[in-house]
């Protein structure tokens, strides 16, 4: 799920930041391993400085709370993905480390001998957590209920965030690719459906996978297993009227192993609506009406349960290691939502930015517009990081689950 448009965003504005956490590096920087320092970094970024690349670099001693080199430390670019550290940071010292989203099922009739006369409907909290395992758990929660058939529709209430301006501050140009998924108040699986494709005989079309098949997704499939070696499948999505149509084209080689391609959903809420209604048939839970809907929870619905997410904790995780857009926008909507009442973007932006000043960072050329990064609007400096990385590691409340997220380079994320 990485941002691989900010990554190109990083290229191009190639932004540099160095925090040295351990206390075993550089333990004893005198005036002589200093000047060495100096030397060496200068002598690495000298290319970069000719060929007319911008940088905002510094490298600082957490330990030791002394800056060791500096290069147009100042110097605002664009910082991409690595925004994420703010909102992780913001978002951990508001909400907490155990805050937890909540996925609320209810229902509009009366169940009797197990069946229910009446609607069902799952009510999103806003989890970017929900994934087919997490389903799973939830619904066999509610088989413990004693429903065993429902009469009515299964309806999707995705009203608790106020997404209209959520475009204005992502790149314009939309894709299908995972990293650009669309934001929910009732999400699955990050918004995006995998699949996988197996090549077959000769000539013969490959066989394509779609991981659950909850019936959201349908698959026109025109591709060709053949003998060479050049892998050219191409799998792209377009909207239908009650889900998405994923077209399969090109060729795959016969003797290709297995291939995947993750593709985001045009309908998150309706996509996660097929979804529960795929895991209430697995448990045996018969539905009449098996298309969900849209609609809001009435006020004098019936509350069945109430499904808690992973631990905010463990959500930073899955969003810095994988660079995951979707749980960054949402923790900005929850942010606005649980400070200032506004589950938009403006509001949780405001949030970050109030943060930014107490920690001393929103100054200058200093511009936050996104949470996630997927824009080219925001502007930090290597400054602005030093600052919000030495204020994380002087606060035992946010380091540990902070450091905890972070990719270690070249093992994970």
């Amino acid at each position: 799920m990485s941002c691989y448009s900010g990554w190109k965003m990083m290229i191009r504005s190639l932004f540099y930041i160095f925090a040295l956490i351990s206390p075993l590096s550089w333990t004893a920087p005198d005036s002589i391993h200093n000047e060495a320092l100096k030397k060496r970094l200068d002598f690495l970024f000298r290319d970069s400085r000719l060929s007319g690349t911008e940088m905002s670099v510094e490298v600082f001693s957490l330990s030791q709370q002394k800056k060791l080199y500096s290069l147009n430390s100042e110097k605002s670019l664009s910082p991409a993905s690595t925004v994420k550290m703010l909102t992780a940071l913001v978002a951990l010292k508001k909400l907490g480390p155990n805050f937890r989203f909540e996925t609320n099922i209810y229902h509009d009739g009366s169940v009797k001998n197990g069946v229910l006369q009446g609607n069902l409907y799952i009510r999103g909290g806003g989890d970017p957590s929900l994934v087919t395992e997490r389903l799973y758990q939830l619904v066999e929660r509610l088989t413990r209920s004693g429903i065993r058939e429902i009469r009515g529709n299964v309806y999707v209430d995705d009203t608790l965030f106020d997404l209209t301006g959520i475009e204005e501050s992502r790149l314009k140009k939309k894709t299908d690719r995972a990293y650009d998924a669309k934001l929910s108040a009732l999400s699955f699986n990050y918004n995006s459906t995998p699949l996988y494709f197996r090549p077959t005989r000769l000539g013969a079309r490959p066989k394509v996978f779609v991981v659950p098949d909850t019936g959201y997704v349908k698959v026109k499939n025109s591709a060709k297993t053949y003998s060479s070696s050049r892998y050219r499948l191409i799998a792209s999505r377009s909207p239908t009227k009650t889900g998405d149509l994923v077209t399969i084209t090109g060729k795959i080689p016969r003797g290709m192993s297995e291939q995947s391609s993750y593709l985001n959903v045009t309908k998150p809420a309706i996509h996660a609506g097929y979804a529960f209604v795929y895991m209430l048939k697995k448990f045996g839970i018969k539905v009449k009406n098996q298309s969900p809907k849209k609609k809001k929870t009435p006020k004098n619905a019936k509350r069945l349960l109430s499904f808690k997410s992973l631990a905010l904790r463990e959500i930073v995780v899955l969003m810095n290691k994988f660079s995951n857009n979707l749980i960054a926008d949402t923790l900005i909507l929850t942010l606005g939502l649980e400070l200032k009442g506004r589950g938009n973007v403006r509001s949780g932006i405001q949030v970050i930015k109030e943060e930014a000043t107490r920690l001393g960072i929103n100054y200058g050329d200093f511009k936050i517009v996104s949470g996630s990064g997927l824009t080219r609007k925001n502007k930090m400096s290597a400054r602005h990081f030093i600052k919000l990385l030495n204020a994380a590691y002087l606060d035992f409340d946010v380091l540990p689950e902070l450091l905890a997220s972070m990719p270690i380079a070249g093992r994970d994320g």
